[in-house]
């Protein structure tokens, strides 16, 4: 039996008390057991889910501290729990030691929401059962989470991105958010910031309300039964008997004291009050009031410093109160003086009381507008509080959070429940929006303040905005824009309308450009730009204000040296800033912009060093001395963390050398490979370091700063999601959770919250690019309500603590065999469906990587090479030799073409297929005499190549142009081509153009439809010898079977067999081969493989192994054979020697046709419907067999022939140009689409 009612008081009243057991969240985990809210001395409570006995024998007790000496709980004569009933009162036992006695603990019958409370003065419990009813998403939030230890979150009450932070100023005044868990209550005052490291801000027009006679030197007071909530913060002031609540709106502060019966009740208004501390102090300027009424007052502070080492601001203030005061006066200092008004310079104080003949429990209330621009702002602000009502000031309040909130449905546990809409909660209070409160120049533009700071914010939080909130995202970036326009640059930190800190790189370049690929609107991006190379190009007058440091040195050298402090880490931030330049640039069309910086966003690897090693890996983050010289490894190593005056700043080189978020396949290939990366990620959260608390690392990983924020999905650029998986949800359970020191760091401006957010989802974003990477959602089912009206909807199957693998996932529907999402994919709307697992799966190992590498920096795009490319025309030559096909041979052999017969030369490369090209390259004179030839050109893509159908892609005229060694042009966004022009002007005082070559780059969009015609553009793999490039056996397969001057020639007496291989790239049942020829060959044999043979055995004497002999039909006189049908995709053309007539031949095309489509015709498998010849060359005939009405359109849409053909027709093509069109066929009985190429 159990003793119920039978044991004394506990031996001491304690300040604290925590739930723990496998009842609860917390499991028997004494350091996460739950802290409960403490209402009085000795009295505590808690509000959460209780699992049932049946489950598990899940119970519960109560610990002292987060260790299990002592533990509070029930006592029974036997090794066994008290299954408790709602509503009845229980005894409760202090076990001082695991040996006192037996371990027993409480159980409840049913599962369900209850609610604790327990009496350590009485020793009593009482649980009560609370009703199913769902709390609202508002309920979960609890703002104290991160308030104490690191987080430094605000705790107080706001709206979401409030001017008004209305809170208490605690202990030693030097609190960054105000709070602080020890010392007494100085006042409440109504700006704050949240999250931040560093020296405090505000903390200014502090009320506090006290009974008695006045102290102007301490008027603090010590506190019991605080409460924190999102929509009030409630506190007891105890050395006046005085109960207090506050609420507030987005302008405006809500007082509600409580008083005892007093003869002498007063509020004092303390206008000088700010948040000092030694380092980055505030420093006050002055202050003054003026009462206006018996229940009016109005006044100023002007306070400089702070974090941002600010330039004064000024903060204005009206209060009225609900009670006339039976009597007031103003101070200065210590002393109270006569008269309704005063001023303070300097850092002595002023202020004003208001008194009150109190009856016990009166309430007296007071609103306090705030304003940075006038006292007559500030009582326009008060007028945003239209009721007296507490409570429905309250409400408006939840009214205002619930449209940040609500964005977010999410179906999980309370714990994990109130951790995210917490953390929701906090990464909505700040930036300040401030928008009409901007002393410093009148604009129509938004107007944000205390951005605190972007270098921590660009990362998580701003791209939760985007998500969630984007015209919310898209006026803090107009407001960046518009500071730049007034003040010069943009900020990176900002707070008190004053530009500074900057911690890293100028990283509201990444924000514009992390807008403009999500396409928020109502951005002026041109302006933007502007802003951005203004950070990338012009030293600041103080670097660490605003803009880029050492810029001037970056710019010459491609690095900063250690002359610059935070060379390391800013040459990294620095690149990625330049890719955020090129982005917007390129999207802007603006060609040579985005080619520079997209150049520039190299330069992280000129801080690569690759004689490093560390742990078994090679190459890493290394400084260099203002001489280009590496530093000596004597005198730095790659775990040195450093501060403002260091190398890498709030990370070290081992951390740091994993920053590369625009190029990490070429971080990967600088690693080693995907394989080592993969081993360097592993050895990075596993390896324990002398001198890294796994307190706060985990490994070498440290959670409480940004810079680490992305390596965890680093993973998925490996395809391996499971990795990430770990890392992630081992962080999120045991970094994160409810207590006021529930956050892993210093919560930056809502970036710990977003961290959590995203990866609680199951998924990240990399900033500045429209791509999420996927990790393990925490909740079983999450729904995004998207500003856009649609609705993104995660539904985890399985989801559960242990259940954190991704064993299959669906996108609408579909198979996702992909670890990273698009921006587009989550606000078109749908279903991301996952089903987890407890163990690793191989989801996503086989799928495609996320996108890294832009055109132009590591995985550049390949070299559309011949036969995939040929010169279809070109505007003149000069000599026999300098014609526009020496523009494909090699650079070394310095060939060129050259014209001096035109103004503006040209040439029109002809694609074999539809290319998706991305970049050109060129060289002329310049490369190979020394001297600049060309400076003015324009290169064109076209589908059709026809007249009017081309558009510019590269336009440039001027000396920077053709002073590059090689001109080197990557697109920002690839085109869709299958011809490419490229003219020029022919350059002053010179006779002719020289150009040495012609190079373009891309990937394959779409084949073009040739029927049964299967080597046209493939890839040519090998040939004997030839006599030059535009003799070359790739010619054979570019598609031009007429005599031109691209052939295959060679001398007869070169070898003993000549041959050319050509890979299919697939696999091709085919019968008939056919060539072109200059009739001097009377005999060819065919061979076929499936699988690649050995190519170098070609050159031996007997060089046909592992190749299948099809034919040796082919000769003068049958220029095309057929043959049943046979696997193949590897073909090999051989010419014995003694089948040459003559000292040398040429050979103009080999096809090779399958065996499933007949010869140059497009059927679709039916038998009265057909086009043929496809391609067809303009002018001859083309031949339709087709019953309706048969339309051909060019490719963008605009007729060009229409007849009803009954059964067939031919018809001229002289009128149509080189291309590809659409055709369509409206039949009686069915329709018919088709392609037509036009040669």
């Amino acid at each position: 039996m159990c003793f119920l009612s039978f044991f004394t008081p506990a031996y001491a009243v304690y300040d604290n008390l925590y739930l723990v057991g496998n009842a609860t969240e917390a499991g028997w985990n004494p350091d996460a057991a739950i802290p409960m809210e403490r209402s009085e001395a000795g009295v505590f409570s808690w509000t959460g889910t209780l699992t049932d006995y049946s489950v598990d024998q899940a119970r519960f007790k109560f610990l002292v501290a987060n260790r299990w000496e002592p533990s509070i709980t029930c006592r029974c004569d036997v090794s066994g729990h008290l299954l408790v009933e709602p509503g009845v009162e229980y005894d409760l036992y202090e076990r001082p030691t695991a040996n006192d006695g037996y371990d027993n603990a409480f159980q409840v019958a049913v599962t369900g929401v209850y609610t604790l409370e327990v009496n350590l003065n009485t020793m009593k419990m009482v649980c009560t059962k609370q009703d199913e009813t769902e709390r609202e998403n508002w309920e979960y939030v609890r703002p104290e989470i991160g308030a104490d230890g690191e987080g430094h979150v605000f705790p107080g009450v706001c709206t979401p991105f409030g001017l008004v932070k209305l809170g208490p100023d605690c202990g030693d005044m030097n609190a960054n958010a105000g709070w602080s868990s020890g010392g007494n209550i100085h006042g409440f005052s109504h700006l704050h910031v949240s999250g931040t490291g560093g020296g405090p801000k505000y903390g200014n027009i502090l009320f506090q309300p006290m009974t008695g006679d006045l102290n102007l030197a301490d008027y603090s007071s010590a506190r019991t039964g605080e409460r924190f909530g999102l929509d009030l913060y409630e506190v007891t002031l105890s050395k006046y008997n005085i109960g207090v609540r506050l609420t507030a709106l987005d302008r405006a502060g809500f007082h509600e004291y409580t008083f005892p019966q007093s003869a002498s009740s007063k509020v004092l208004i303390d206008a000088g009050s700010c948040l000092t501390l030694n380092v980055e102090s505030q420093e006050l300027m002055a202050s003054g009031v003026k009462i206006l009424s018996d229940h009016e007052i109005e006044g100023y502070s002007t306070v400089r410093g702070g974090w941002n080492l600010g330039d004064p601001y000024t903060v204005y203030f009206y209060a009225i109160f609900d009670t006339p005061a039976d009597a007031y006066a103003v101070w200065r200092g210590t002393s109270v003086l006569t008269g309704n008004e005063v001023d303070a310079t300097g850092t002595e104080k002023s202020g004003a009381y208001f008194e009150f003949n109190t009856t016990e429990s009166q309430k007296i209330r007071a609103k306090v507008g705030i304003s940075f621009i006038s006292t007559a702002q500030a009582r326009e602000n008060v007028s945003g509080l239209s009721s007296w009502s507490f409570d429905e000031v309250r409400q408006a309040g939840i009214d205002r959070w619930n449209e940040v909130l609500n964005t977010v449905d999410v179906e999980g546990t309370d714990n994990d429940k109130t951790i995210f809409y917490s953390a929701l909660y906090h990464a909505y209070l700040q930036p300040s929006d401030r928008t009409g409160e901007n002393p410093l120049w009148q604009s129509d533009e938004p107007y944000y303040d205390d951005y605190y700071a972007i270098w921590d914010t660009f990362r998580a939080t701003h791209p939760l905005f985007t998500l969630l909130t984007p015209s919310r995202q898209a006026d803090m970036v107009r407001s960046m824009i518009d500071i730049y326009e007034h003040e010069g640059y943009m900020p990176d930190g900002r707070s008190g309308n004053c530009n500074g800190r900057v911690q890293g790189g100028s990283n509201s370049d990444i924000l514009i450009a992390d807008a403009m690929v999500k396409n928020l609107p109502g951005i002026d991006y041109e302006k933007g730009l502007a802003a951005m190379i203004k950070n990338a190009e012009v030293e600041p007058a103080d670097p660490r204000k605003e803009g880029r440091g050492g810029v001037e040195e970056y710019n010459s050298k491609g690095y900063l040296s250690t002359a610059t402090e935070r060379s390391g880490s800013r040459t990294y931030e620095y690149s990625y800033c330049d890719y955020a330049i090129a982005t917007v640039a390129g999207k802007l069309g603006q060609q040579e912009v985005y080619e520079k910086y997209l150049e520039r966003s190299n330069n992280w690897k000129n801080l690569w060093n690759d004689n490093i090693n560390s742990l078994g890996f090679k190459g890493f983050l290394w400084p260099k001395n203002s001489n280009g010289d590496w530093v000596n490894e004597r005198d730095y190593n790659v775990f040195r963390r450093d501060g403002w005056e260091g190398i890498v700043y709030e990370s070290f080189p081992w951390e740091m050398s994993f920053y590369v978020p625009h190029d990490v396949n070429g971080l990967i290939a600088r690693c080693g490979g995907k394989e080592t990366f993969l081993r360097r990620l592993d050895t990075y959260f596993t390896h324990v370091e002398n001198g890294f608390d796994q307190g706060s690392y985990m490994g070498l990983f440290q959670i409480s700063n940004e810079p680490a924020f992305l390596v965890p999905s680093l993973y998925n650029y490996v395809n391996r999601p499971d990795k990430a998986a770990e890392i992630v949800r081992k962080v999120l359970k045991n970094r994160y959770n409810i207590s006021a020191t529930g956050l892993p760091g210093n919560d930056d401006s809502g970036s710990m919250s977003a961290w959590y957010i995203f990866h609680a989802m199951g998924f990240f974003p990399n900033a500045g690019q429209d791509v999420y990477l996927i990790s393990s959602p925490v909740f079983a089912h999450t729904t995004i309500r998207l500003e856009n009206g649609n609705t993104f909807e995660i539904v985890a199957t399985g989801a559960s603590d242990k259940n954190i693998y991704i064993q299959s996932a669906r996108l609408n529907g579909e198979p996702l065999d992909r670890c990273w999402l698009r921006h587009d994919e989550i606000v078109a709307g749908g279903t991301l469906e996952f089903v987890m697992g407890e163990e690793p799966s191989t989801w996503a190992f086989d799928g495609e990587t996320p996108p890294s590498s832009p055109v132009g920096i590591d995985e550049v795009s390949p070299e559309i090479e011949s036969p995939q490319v040929r010169i279809q025309s070109y505007s003149a030559q000069v000599g026999e030799n300098e014609a526009a096909y020496c523009l494909f041979e090699e650079p070394e052999k310095y060939v060129k073409w050259c014209d001096n017969k035109s103004t503006e030369p040209w040439v029109i490369f002809e694609l074999a297929d539809v290319y998706e090209v991305d970049r050109f390259v060129f060289r002329d004179s310049k490369t190979v005499e020394g001297n600049n030839n060309v400076h003015s050109y324009r290169i064109y893509t076209s589908l059709t190549g026809a007249d009017g159908d081309w558009e510019e892609v590269v336009n440039r005229n001027d000396e920077a142009a053709g002073n590059a060694n090689v001109k080197d042009h990557r697109l920002a966004e690839p085109k869709a081509a299958r011809y490419v022009k490229f003219s020029m002007e022919l350059p002053t005082g010179e006779n002719a153009v020289r150009i040495y070559g012609f190079d373009i780059y891309g990937h394959l969009k779409e084949r073009v439809d040739r029927g049964a015609l299967v080597s046209v553009g493939k890839t040519f793999l090998k040939s004997s010898g030839s006599r030059s490039f535009y003799a070359n056996a790739r010619h054979l397969f570019d598609g031009v079977t007429a005599d031109t001057e691209y052939h295959w020639t060679f001398d007869k007496s070169a070898a003993d067999r000549h041959y050319c291989i050509v890979d299919l790239e697939d696999v091709y049942k085919v019968n008939t081969f056919k060539v072109y020829d200059s009739g001097q060959i009377d005999g060819y044999n065919v061979y076929v493989a499936t699988e690649c043979p050995d190519l170098d055995k070609d050159n031996a004497t007997d060089g046909n192994e592992g190749w299948t002999l099809v034919t040796s039909g082919l000769n003068k006189n049958c220029k095309s054979v057929t043959i049943e049908p046979v696997e193949a995709r590897y073909v090999k053309l051989e010419i014995p020697s003694e089948h040459v007539e003559g000292e040398s031949a040429s050979v103009t095309e080999f096809e090779v046709y399958r065996s499933d489509t007949p010869t140059g015709i497009e059927a679709t498998g039916n038998e009265d419907f057909a086009v043929y010849p496809n391609p067809v060359k303009r002018g001859e005939s083309l031949h339709l067999v087709a019953q309706g009405l048969v339309s051909i359109y060019t490719i963008d849409g605009k007729p060009v022939w229409s007849s009803w053909v009954d059964e067939a027709a031919t018809l001229s093509t002289d009128d149509f140009l080189p291309g590809i069109y659409l055709g369509q066929v409206n039949g009686l009985e069915r329709n018919e689409s088709f392609k037509l190429i036009v040669e």
